[in-house]
């Protein structure tokens, strides 16, 4: 595991094999300064790994943020619901 920090926010990182790379955070550090870096962060993995990446509840499911190679554009999927926790993973 790897942790690493933005702004404060810590994104700790599994690497489970060539493809896949899964972070998790407590969406209780998450403040609108944290979340836009966060947000960065995310557009920034994609372009450098030219990858789509995505930011789903704990446990997978339809993602929350995704970013997108071909339009170079992060998306608003769904926002978390309460009955799942409304965690990010």
């Amino acid at each position: 595991m790897l942790s690493i920090s933005l702004d404060g926010l810590v994104l700790n990182t599994y690497f489970f094999g060539v493809e896949t790379i899964d972070m998790d955070l407590d969406p209780r550090e998450l403040t609108e300064q944290r979340f836009q870096r966060l947000c960065d962060w995310i557009v920034l993995i994609g372009r450098r790994l030219e990858k789509n990446i995505e930011v789903q509840h704990e446990g997978g499911g339809t993602p929350i943020l995704r970013y997108v190679v071909e339009s170079d554009a992060l998306e608003f999927v769904a926002l978390p619901d309460e009955e799942d926790g409304g965690e990010l993973a």
